[in-house]
């Protein structure tokens, strides 16, 4: 006798069709642009009101770009790549 329950999973084909994967990805990429971008311009006018030292100031702003601008560039062409 087998024990596995007998479970029916309904049909891909039944299941409501909203919008396809590749255009919820953009849609994705587009939400973490838009805040990657205000949080870089919130990052830069605190850091120019609040620093006291222009080389320590050059050497974040250096150092904040380095970092994320090749991270946004990965998840722009992983975006170009499942679409």
């Amino acid at each position: 006798m087998d024990s596995t329950p007998n479970v029916s999973l309904p049909h891909i084909e039944l299941l409501p069709s909203t919008l396809p994967t590749g255009d919820i990805f953009q849609i994705l990429l587009y939400i973490a642009l838009i805040v990657y971008v205000v949080f870089t311009g919130i990052l830069f006018y605190h850091w120019n009101a609040y620093s006291s030292d222009r080389k320590v100031s050059t050497a974040t702003y250096a150092m904040y770009l380095i970092i994320t601008v090749p991270m946004m560039l990965t998840l722009i062409t992983s975006s170009v790549i499942i679409k």
